[in-house]
């Protein structure tokens, strides 16, 4: 992600002398005196410095500078990178960004898939080294067996869009491998037992009957916000991602 945004592209004017944008891997927006914008790669070659000139803004915008910046980068060799690297890279650029909980993937990357496979190569990680994992790991529970499988597929899944292998070699594989079979919760509450817990009387009978009655989980009710009569839901804690609220 380059640091330059549209908005300060449009905007920015140079006043008493020619302005230069940096938005990263050399690609550079140049601002005249004058008014005109102009799209420019600096890069060194052969210890010199070399200056390539694109095309003017706004006939040329932000995301097409970007995408012909790209062209003259050097191309870098990603035969080598280890399951580590790839696993860091997805840890700071999806799961810390995109996981409303990303210590739970921290959980496994960190205590299983990294001390296990981190020091091999990714391309070289076969779908058996993958099996032999999660049923070395089933042992601790089929159901934690099955979220490192789903991590795992994750993974994998992400090399293959930053081009590190062709194929992920987690495709196709089931929770059989784990061992785990879900099973749907049928249990519900009687209506003697929600008049037991409207009779009783223990510090978590308040709590116990207001989860009833929102249908909040308890980390929703922990959590969540007072405003006037209603309890409000944030949006980053809310299962469904938008923000709720109760009166």
């Amino acid at each position: 992600m380059g640091k330059l945004t549209e908005a300060r592209v449009r905007t920015t004017k140079a006043i008493d002398k020619d302005q230069w944008l940096n938005d990263g891997d050399g690609l550079y927006l140049r601002v005249h005196k004058g008014g005109s914008k102009v799209w420019i790669i600096r890069r060194k070659r052969f210890g010199k410095t070399q200056i390539i000139t694109l095309d003017n803004y706004p006939t040329m915008q932000l995301k097409e500078a970007r995408l012909k910046a790209a062209e003259y980068q050097p191309k870098k060799d990603v035969s080598n990178t280890s399951v580590e690297t790839l696993a860091n890279k997805y840890l700071d650029e999806i799961a810390r960004k995109d996981f409303k909980r990303p210590h739970y993937a921290e959980g496994y990357f960190n205590q299983t898939i990294i001390p296990s496979l981190g020091n091999r190569k990714v391309r070289d990680i076969t779908r058996a080294d993958l099996v032999a994992l999660i049923q070395q790991y089933s042992k601790r529970g089929p159901r934690i067996a099955d979220s490192l499988r789903s991590h795992l597929k994750k993974l994998f899944g992400y090399g293959v869009e930053l081009g590190y292998i062709e194929s992920n070699p987690m495709n196709d594989m089931s929770r059989r491998v784990a061992g785990y079979k879900p099973t749907p919760r049928e249990r519900v509450l009687s209506d003697d037992e929600i008049r037991n817990v409207w009779a009783e009387t223990s510090p978590n009978a308040r709590l116990l009957r207001f989860l009833l009655l929102t249908g909040l989980r308890i980390g929703e009710e922990q959590n969540g916000l007072k405003g006037g009569e209603r309890w409000v839901v944030p949006a980053e804690l809310s299962k469904n991602g938008r923000p709720n609220g109760y009166t």
